[in-house]
């Protein structure tokens, strides 16, 4: 017997406030980059975003760089899922804090705004 098919219903009585909690923390991100007039690609089912770094002239590699550099905000070169996405960064929102993640993307914003094009 799998342990999955023996505990399946108490894996998603524990597992689906964390869920919820998620997918409200993630619509709150959202907005909050929309605020900050950051673009990114859409989804609804991680808790990752791709933010584009198109309007900055550094690729994604040099972009996570300079901000983990300079600014000590840790994120994933798009290039890193093909050439087709360098000019994104991987953002994750799983396990810091609302707050964390907002001063994080705000950082991310004002570096797209001082090396772009």
């Amino acid at each position: 017997e799998y342990y999955i098919d023996k505990h399946f219903d108490e894996i998603i009585s524990i597992t689906k406030p964390q869920i919820k909690d998620l997918t409200i923390k993630r619509n709150q991100i959202a907005e909050h980059m929309g605020s900050l007039d950051l673009e990114f690609l859409p989804g609804t089912t991680t808790f990752y975003f791709f933010v584009s770094i198109s309007k900055s002239k550094l690729n994604s590699e040099e972009f996570c760089w300079k901000l983990l550099q300079e600014h000590h905000v840790s994120t994933v070169p798009g290039i890193g899922y093909g050439k087709s996405c360098d000019r994104f960064i991987r953002v994750s929102i799983g396990s810091e804090s609302i707050e964390r993640v907002k001063k994080g993307l705000k950082i991310i914003a004002n570096l797209i705004s001082s090396t772009s094009n």
